[in-house]
């Protein structure tokens, strides 16, 4: 017989059929949702579901520089034309589908669904394999065909058949013809990138059998995936069981491949694979875990071992198994490596989330130097939640809204008495298993007693900021420019006058200019001149602070005269204020209905005159005597303040919070063994 002879089949092989049986109108759209990219990765893993070891990916372009043809070639065992009909069964009931080796725990065989054969039909016109298979010691060579337009049939059943040399070896190649939305820049980008994603984990458990993909002669470089890599050794020393641990972190998301491990026996044969315990949590931590021992040479990854015929003609033969403790052990070392490996990979990823969370404002404002420490510890908790249970904030599921509610409601919950409901809402979200369960736990303790200490001691500093003001303020020796040096304290501690304001201006700035920035401010884009009509627009001011109320869209407003502390207060300073409230209210720009105004003047003494007195008494009916209110009207009020009255309000308000946080902080701090122990917890978190 020669190289040309055409082969009959003989009546002991297969039927054939030229017929591909199509399940309904709907294949079209089924295939539709397979992109180039996934559609040329089906052609590749039905050559290494035939056993081949090397995949060459091919393209040729036209003088036009669009694709002529795209040619996939494989050193597998190819297709024996007897068996056509079972290797074009009928789709979605290929072999590979109906083989009862559980895939999920193997590599090889990968393909299923009878898909791979027809996913051509999303970028070409035709495809043709030429496929070389062995039979009887001879190798023989035929041509197959299935066309885009016609879906249902394919040439090859009764194809001519040649005999070709033994030495040529099996193989299959599979050429595209009338490419459409392809090209070589697509090829080397696109479809590359996929295939690294795809592949990546497969081409390393079986690196040490030599298996390749290469696009024209290049081969894929599957290590340009890789972020990190370790290789460690775990020994069971009750049994002296060696394993050999191959850790790999991704740089990227695999396709379709969960976080596994391989088990590999001694002649580097895949035994068993399954996901790991860090698989899937949502954190972008994608690695892969590659464990070799010839532990693995007699291993059933069964549950319940039936021993087969085989396996009863030896009785000393003995299946290992994962209910053996080498295993338990070797899974629970990696376990432990994996967390130790993870640690360092969710700390940034909890760093980038919130620095993300604040550039989209989902992280609510810092109005007041009080929120510091609570706004402090609202991110340390969104970083701690986040490395227990990444999944919790729904990152790329989620929109902006719902991250942003779920996030306030977090803030709502910390402000209050019942921070015990931030366990019960997280494990609604995503239900946590007994060891999430505690973490979480433990640090909403923790985090609270972390934010308790930063807070007594702003307080302390505070007490030192106002230890500082009342020497510059009562020091008679100071000279004549106390004024500067409290204004400049002022500058940098406007919480004295309240915890609610931001600085606008200081400095003595003039009416127009610090208006002109209170609008900025207000309404942000650009700055804007303001232009007054009023003769004491060049009037100065030494503080305007400013807030605006998010909740309801109030704007509250608070300007200061400061008085050097040998002043003495009276009608002549009153009316100096009375002419800022003026000046302002002159310009309808800044007494809208939403807008409100508080001055306040402030000095030492009052001088004797009972003038103050006078107004402040007269106004008492307002409730705000203590305050010194002695103006109230609409949108509007003005006070007359002592130093003294200020210092007071400051330190009774301050002592009143700081014992308060100091006896929740000891109650805190006694479910620890001692304060090093809650140090230690608060450091590690």
């Amino acid at each position: 017989m020669t190289n040309s002879t055409v082969l009959k089949d003989s009546l002991t092989e297969a039927i054939v059929s030229d017929e591909i049986q199509l399940g309904g109108d709907g294949v079209k759209s089924i295939l539709s949702a397979y992109s180039p990219q996934e559609s040329i990765a089906e052609y590749i893993w039905n050559g290494f579901d035939a056993g081949a070891t090397s995949i060459d990916i091919s393209y040729e372009e036209n003088e036009l520089g669009s694709l002529r043809s795209i040619t996939i070639a494989d050193n597998g065992s190819g297709i024996p034309q007897g068996l056509l009909s079972v290797k074009f069964k009928p789709f979605h009931e290929s072999e590979k589908a109906l083989n009862k080796t559980d895939s999920r725990h193997h590599s090889l065989v990968h393909g299923k669904n009878g898909v791979g054969r027809l996913t051509f039909f999303t970028f070409a016109n035709i495809a043709r394999w030429t496929t070389v298979y062995e039979k009887n010691s001879k190798l023989y060579k035929y041509d197959i065909e299935i066309k885009s337009d016609d879906l249902h049939s394919y040439t090859g059943a009764h194809s001519p058949v040649s005999e070709i040399p033994y030495e040529y070896g099996t193989s299959t190649k599979v050429t595209f013809e009338g490419i459409r939305e392809l090209s070589s820049g697509n090829i080397e980008t696109t479809v590359k990138q996929y295939l690294l994603q795809e592949f990546c984990w497969f081409l390393e458990l079986f690196k040490d059998k030599m298996f390749s993909i290469s696009i024209n002669g290049s081969p894929l470089d599957y290590r340009e995936m890789i972020a990190g890599e370790r290789d460690e050794k775990i020994i069971h020393d009750a049994t002296s069981t060696r394993f050999d641990v191959k850790y790999i972190q991704w740089k990227k998301k695999l396709n379709k491949e969960f976080s596994r491990y391989y088990l590999i026996d001694s002649t580097g044969k895949e035994n068993y694979k399954s996901t790991t315990l860090l698989n899937n949590k949502g954190d972008k931590f994608y690695h892969s875990v590659y464990i070799k021992s010839d532990y693995f040479d007699m291993f059933s990854y069964e549950d319940k071992i039936d021993y087969d015929q085989s396996t009863l003609q030896n009785k000393e033969q003995k299946f290992n198994s994962k209910r053996d403790e080498e295993f338990k052990y070797v899974i629970s070392e990696i376990n432990d490596y994996l967390r130790r490996m993870r640690s360092p990979h969710l700390q940034k990823m909890a760093d980038d989330l919130v620095e993300k969370y604040e550039k989209e404002n989902i992280i609510p404002e810092v109005n007041n130097s009080w929120e510091i420490p609570r706004n402090n510890e609202l991110k340390t908790l969104i970083k701690d939640i986040y490395k227990i249970q990444p999944k919790i904030f729904g990152e790329g599921t989620s929109s902006i809204e719902q991250r942003k509610t779920f996030i306030h409601l977090l803030n709502a919950l910390l402000d209050s008495n019942q921070r015990d409901q931030i366990y019960t809402i997280i494990d609604a979200v995503v239900r946590l298993d007994d060891q999430e369960q505690k973490q979480l736990a433990d640090l909403l303790k923790v985090n609270k007693l972390n934010s308790i200490i930063q807070t007594i001691k702003m307080i302390q500093n505070r007490y030192t900021t106002i230890d500082a003001l009342k020497e510059i303020v009562f020091n008679d020796s100071f000279n004549s420019r106390e004024v500067d040096h409290v204004q400049k304290v002022l500058d940098h501690n406007f919480w004295v006058f309240g915890e609610e304001y931001n600085l606008v201006s200081s400095t003595e700035a003039k009416f127009e200019k610090a208006l002109s920035e209170y609008l900025y401010i207000l309404r942000g884009g650009k700055k804007q001149d303001v232009n007054m009509e009023s003769p004491d627009k060049n009037k100065e001011m030494d503080l305007f602070l400013c807030r605006k109320s998010i909740e309801n869209d109030r704007i509250n407003n608070l300007v200061i005269e400061l008085k050097r502390p040998a002043v003495l207060l009276g009608e002549k300073e009153v009316s100096q204020i009375k002419r800022y409230q003026r000046t302002i209210f002159s310009d309808s720009r800044f007494n809208g209905d939403n807008t409100y105004w508080d001055f306040v003047l402030v000095g030492n003494k009052f001088n004797g005159s009972g003038y103050i007195e006078g107004e402040i008494d007269t106004n008492k009916g307002h409730g705000e005597k203590e305050k010194g209110l002695i103006f109230s009207k609409d949108n509007c009020k003005i006070y007359v303040r002592k130093w003294s009255d200020i210092f007071a309000d400051v330190e009774c308000r301050h002592k009143f919070i700081e014992n308060e946080l100091k006896t929740e902080r000891n109650r805190l701090a006694s479910d620890y063994a001692n304060a090093d122990e809650a140090t230690e917890r608060a450091i590690k978190k």
